[in-house]
């Protein structure tokens, strides 16, 4: 199953207060391998998810590169 079915089929986030609320549902998205945090840094943090990073990269190599009508 990839991330797309995953998040398909999983209850929706609510995100109401920033940023504690915020910060509460990323730990859980990150506990459960969805993100993860890239920066290193304790304040001003960056998350990913690795997955559809990578599926955004492989849609990239297999489109190839394309001109735009003049």
């Amino acid at each position: 199953m990839n991330l797309v079915e995953l998040l398909d089929r999983r209850e929706y986030l609510l995100v109401l207060r920033a940023p504690s609320n915020a910060i509460r549902v990323i730990g859980a998205l990150v506990d459960a391998g969805m993100l993860t945090e890239f920066t290193g840094y304790k304040r001003n943090r960056m998350w990913q998810a690795r997955s559809v990073l990578t599926a955004l990269d492989d849609f990239a190599l297999r489109a190839g590169r394309r001109a735009i009508p003049s």
